[in-house]
């Protein structure tokens, strides 16, 4: 697991995102601020990264249009994933649009967003499938659509 804590982004999403920073408790936001940048685990044998944009940054955006470099880059161990092995797999959110891409014995994947869906209108979620651990075994990626009434909720973002 990354070791640098994300006090930047807990900072970022509790004073950002309409009414959410109201509704946060002292604790609900110093947990937040406590969250690591990244997250390493392993699934049937897989090593799997999560973070928020990219190895680099949690401002550095890479779209589902990108280069080379930008797709190696996601692997990379940095000063926001901190040293560990390289991930098979990097899941990742930000640019709100679900994709998935296999390179060679690699797989990157935006979880797209359950928020501010910018694809569709409908929210997104990835359930990654497999055993815990590092015994090889089947392994999944699901994305999951589901509806919401994207009015009420903006009605009640702007009543709290």
């Amino acid at each position: 697991m990354g070791s640098r804590r994300s006090t930047t982004w807990g900072t970022w999403l509790v004073r950002g995102h309409g009414g959410l920073s109201r509704s946060l408790t002292a604790d609900d936001r110093q947990w937040l601020r406590e969250l690591p940048l990244a997250c390493d685990l392993v699934l049937s044998g897989r090593r799997v990264r999560l973070f928020h944009a990219s190895a680099d940054s949690i401002y550095t955006r890479v779209h589902f249009r990108h280069t080379p470099e930008q797709f190696d880059a996601m692997f990379a161990a940095t000063e926001l994933t901190g040293n560990g092995p390289t991930p098979d797999v990097v899941a990742y959110g930000d640019i709100h649009d679900t994709y998935l891409e296999v390179s060679g014995s690699r797989t990157l994947l935006n979880v797209g967003s359950v928020g501010n869906p910018l694809d569709e209108p409908t929210a997104a979620y990835v359930i990654l499938e497999g055993a815990p651990g590092a015994e090889a075994g089947p392994f999944g990626v699901q994305f999951v659509r589901v509806p919401y009434d994207i009015e009420a909720c903006l009605d009640r973002l702007g009543q709290t």
